[in-house]
């Protein structure tokens, strides 16, 4: 998920643009959070990897000059985002598919409304970056209770597996110890108020994981 919110929201989702401190601060904070914490997973977080390899946490590769996980990072973005033109399908066997089909209409929806106040910004960007990302995190923390129960023994999908666990294990949960709000819900903007509103009358409890940025 985040190679692509990397190059979609750097993009099109954001705007770090200084007048928007008058216009729309609340936006602007996300942005530069967003761009941040991108900066951090994409430049920083591979400079664990010989730490977590020394520990035992990762198998031998990791740490090669090629820099696989960076491979893998540019490879997500350079696939872009495509269009799932069929998802609807699935509507009626997922509980995630189901919100976010119908929330990614209210969100556009309301972003056109409140277009004025996010100058430069794509609302399928922001969609992204903002409901699918949360969301995508959020459910990988609930529907995996246990890191251990990805296989790293497999030929293929192995050194995945290696990198999921460690993710699960620190990098899914929310963050502690925030000092602003990052979710839809009380946001107190009217934008995020809005669709907070509409999408809680389809599935609260996922309404309410909801975040405004990328922080997790």
């Amino acid at each position: 998920m985040r190679s692509y919110c990397l190059l979609y929201n750097f993009c099109q989702g954001v705007n770090l643009d200084e007048s928007l401190k008058e216009v729309n601060p609340f936006f602007r904070r996300n942005s530069v959070v967003t761009v941040m914490y991108n900066f951090f997973g994409y430049s920083t977080f591979s400079k664990f990897l010989s730490t977590w390899a020394s520990q035992g946490l990762l198998s031998d590769g990791w740490t090669k000059p090629c820099a696989p996980l960076i491979s893998s990072f540019n490879h997500g973005i350079e696939e872009n985002v495509w269009q799932h033109g069929h998802i609807d399908q699935l509507i009626k066997h997922s509980r995630l598919i189901k919100f976010v089909v119908k929330v990614r209409a209210i969100f556009l929806a309301e972003f056109q409304k409140h277009k004025s106040i996010f100058p430069g910004v794509d609302g399928e960007a922001m969609f992204v970056g903002t409901v699918l990302h949360s969301l995508d995190h959020t459910f990988m923390d609930w529907n995996m209770k246990d890191a251990l129960w990805l296989d790293t023994s497999d030929c293929r999908f192995g050194k995945m597996a290696e990198m999921g666990q460690v993710v699960k294990c620190g990098f899914v949960s929310d963050v502690d110890g925030l000092l602003f709000h990052k979710r839809f819900k009380d946001s107190g903007h009217p934008f995020y108020d809005a669709v907070y509103k509409k999408a809680a009358k389809i599935d609260k409890e996922l309404a309410d994981h909801m975040d405004t940025c990328i922080i997790k």
